[in-house]
């Protein structure tokens, strides 16, 4: 369960981080950022009524367990952000710029909810090729997260 709330919690920590962000497009100005732990909903209306941009994802990739004994266990977690930009001449500055935003919202805050610390460095991928007037990048990060204590019968 503790990936899950890690999610959770840095879901909730980058809406708070972009309350102040606007969209440079004229189709979604006006929306706030939507910050979602898992999977953006599908749609089952037609686009112009359900488009969830401007968006971030928080996935949880990969949980590790150190075999040693710093009792140390890691979640590494893809952040998919995403919003929507007709103007090439903008969309490209506006993805770099969120990227950007979300990178030192997280570097300044390294521990979210007093239980998860970012390790280590954060790296950011935004594709040579993109889906315009979609715009996406994807960050990952690793954080430290409770170790599941072993039980011991004697």
């Amino acid at each position: 369960m503790t990936p899950q709330v890690l999610a959770e919690e840095l879901a909730k920590f980058l809406e708070t981080a972009h309350e102040a962000y606007t969209p440079s497009d004229p189709k979604i100005t006006g929306r706030r950022m939507q910050c979602i732990p898992g999977y953006i909903p599908e749609r089952t209306m037609p686009k112009a009524q359900t488009a969830v941009f401007p968006y971030i994802a928080v996935r949880v990739n990969e949980v590790h367990d150190d075999a040693d004994d710093n009792n140390e266990s890691t979640a590494t977690v893809h952040i998919i952000i995403g919003t929507y930009c007709e103007a090439n001449d903008d969309g490209w500055l506006e993805i770099v710029n969120l990227v950007e935003s979300t990178r030192r919202a997280m570097l300044k805050q390294r521990t979210i909810a007093k239980k998860f610390r970012l390790r280590g460095a954060l790296d950011a991928v935004i594709p040579s090729e993109q889906p315009r007037p979609i715009w996406v990048a994807v960050l990952t990060a690793t954080y430290t997260i409770r170790e599941v204590e072993e039980e011991l019968s004697y």
